[in-house]
């Protein structure tokens, strides 16, 4: 847990030393980037890799806020002081000579102008990060390995799925889904409901399901998350139950739900002697 806060003042190249206790815990090189308030924000990579999985493909503000302006910052092993690049120091208001406050907050580390620390942590609740209709969250992101398995349902390939749909689980997904989609297969089921993080699925994995569909298979999604039909809608159907699934596509693809009925074939009439007609 990072905790504590420490005053410093920036020197003449526009440097601030990150305390030993805090540097120990962000690892080499750390993360520094705009926070909420004013004020500059640094986490390890560890923190920051999975918050760009989870939001940097669907959230316009940690893109603009977050992620245009982070950059990696390696102290000196010495002295601990590391360079704030100076778009950073513009947006935080801290100057050279100026003392900045350099403050624990958990799994994180706030770097404040003084005097906008002050104020701040006089009135909290101005610091709110539902402000920014974005709630940055930096508790630590506890996953489960990815898995997948494949059966068939009345003739209909399901992929049921479970743990976090990463970016590297949603390729392997994409590629599992082409892989059972194969020549006449009209359908496919993909269950979702034990899948973690849908929110970082890639364009990839979109991109297959859209490919699916131009080709004519029918895409079900099941999922009980409600921005499932926001991320998969426009390539796929949406479903909280494989019932509701399963209903649907009786209605709109029958022919994988039962045996296909032979064509009825003519009857063959034996004639012996000549024909009557001739």
């Amino acid at each position: 847990m990072l905790s504590g806060t420490f005053v410093y003042t920036m020197d003449p190249k526009g440097r601030v030393i990150m305390p030993r206790r805090f540097r120990e815990r962000l690892g080499v090189p750390f993360i520094l980037t705009k926070g909420i308030g004013g004020c500059l924000l640094a986490m390890s990579r560890d923190k920051w890799e999975p918050l760009v999985e989870r939001y940097s493909g669907e959230s316009i503000i940690f893109q603009r806020f977050y992620l245009a302006g982070a950059v990696e910052c390696r102290p000196s092993p010495r002295s601990g002081r590391f360079l704030i690049p100076y778009p950073l120091r513009e947006f935080a208001e801290i100057k050279p000579a100026q003392e900045a406050t350099v403050a624990g907050i958990g799994q994180a580390v706030e770097i404040w102008n003084k005097q906008r620390w002050e104020r701040a942590s006089k009135h909290p609740e101005q610091r709110d990060r539902r402000q920014l209709r974005f709630e940055l969250d930096l508790e630590p992101v506890v996953t489960e390995p990815f898995s997948m398995r494949v059966r068939s349902l009345l003739g209909i390939p399901v992929v049921e799925t479970r743990g976090a749909l990463d970016v590297r689980a949603g390729r392997l997904l994409a590629a599992r889904v082409q892989e059972v989609t194969p020549g006449l297969v009209p359908a496919v089921v993909v269950d979702l409901r034990q899948a973690t993080r849908l929110r970082t699925a890639p364009a990839g994995l979109r991109w297959a399901l859209s490919q699916r569909r131009a080709q004519g298979v029918a895409v079900c999604i099941l999922s009980g998350d409600p921005t499932a039909s926001r991320l998969f809608g426009r390539y796929a159907d949406v479903f909280s139950t494989l019932e509701d699934a399963l209903w649907w596509l009786e209605e709109h693809v029958p022919s994988p739900l039962a045996p296909p009925v032979a064509a009825e074939q003519p009857a063959l009439v034996a004639v012996s002697g000549s024909d009557p007609d001739e």
